[in-house]
């Protein structure tokens, strides 16, 4: 049976109160290592907005 992770983690981030989903397209495992850019700006963004 194949499983597609991805609709499997919109269905969770779905079920979750105000959740946000951050799926980053060119990594695997490790994303600050994958996409070291991409994952400050989404932290950052998540710091900024819970000022």
């Amino acid at each position: 049976m194949e499983v597609n992770y991805q609709i499997v983690d919109i269905e969770i981030a779905q079920a979750i109160p105000n959740a946000d989903l951050i799926i980053f397209e060119n990594s695997s495992h490790l994303i600050r290592a994958d996409e070291p850019e991409a994952l400050l700006d989404v932290i950052t963004g998540f710091l900024v907005y819970k000022r």
